[in-house]
């Protein structure tokens, strides 16, 4: 496949893409709230205690889950990428894959 086809079937994936979000209400304004909750995430540990039963934290930085999402956010702004990943769209692979996207079975 041409360098020209590759782009054209990626931009097709692309916009298949979008409307099955639209489909779905799941919008960039959605998706950025939820990663601006995210950010600010808390979580409260549970601790077994034989004395007074189960006794729970304060609310707690949850840091995984902020460092997840600062991650995204600079992914998203285009800061750094969120990883490097190679594909070969070439051969049989790209040819089920067109296959798949018109309905057609290989």
């Amino acid at each position: 496949m041409t360098p020209e086809g590759s782009k054209e079937f990626m931009d097709d994936l692309r916009k298949r893409s979008l409307r099955a979000a639209r489909k779905h209400k799941i919008t960039i304004d959605r998706l950025f709230k939820k990663l601006n909750e995210e950010l600010e995430a808390h979580e409260t540990k549970v601790f077994n205690d034989k004395e007074n039963g189960l006794v729970y934290s304060e609310p707690l930085i949850a840091w995984k889950v902020r460092q997840e999402a600062r991650r995204d956010a600079e992914a998203h702004l285009g800061i750094k990428p969120a990883e490097k990943v190679e594909h070969d769209l070439s051969g049989s692979l790209m040819a089920a894959v067109a296959a798949y996207l018109s309905g057609k079975k290989e």
